[in-house]
C-alpha cells in the first residue's frame, strides 16, 4: 500500500524544497539578474515594468517560479537597477 507522504519519483513529499526553504540570493546574484534585465530590455524603466521583468526572470529560477517572490528581493533589484542606471555612475 502506498503511503501519502511518497511521492512517485521516490522522493518524499517532506524532502520537497518550498520557496522559503532556498538561501536568499546574494548581492552579486541580485546584481546578475539586474545586469541580465539591462542587456535584455535596457536601462530605462519604471520600477511596475522593472518589478515585470524580474518576475519573468525569476520564473526559471527554483524557489521564485511560483511568484511568491520576497518584497525584499524586488526591493534590493530595485535599488541596484536603479543606481547602475544613474547618470553619476
Amino acid at each position: 500500500m502506498r503511503r501519502p507522504q511518497d511521492c512517485r519519483d521516490s522522493r518524499r513529499i517532506d524532502d520537497i524544497r518550498h520557496y522559503d526553504d532556498f538561501s536568499p540570493l546574494t548581492i552579486d546574484q541580485i546584481q546578475g539578474l539586474v545586469e541580465s534585465i539591462q542587456d535584455a530590455f535596457g536601462n530605462d524603466f519604471s520600477r511596475a515594468i522593472f518589478t515585470n521583468h524580474l518576475l519573468a526572470l525569476l520564473e526559471d529560477v527554483p524557489g521564485y517560479e511560483t511568484g511568491d517572490v520576497p518584497a525584499t528581493l524586488i526591493e534590493s533589484a530595485w535599488v541596484a537597477y536603479s543606481q547602475s542606471a544613474s547618470p553619476s555612475k
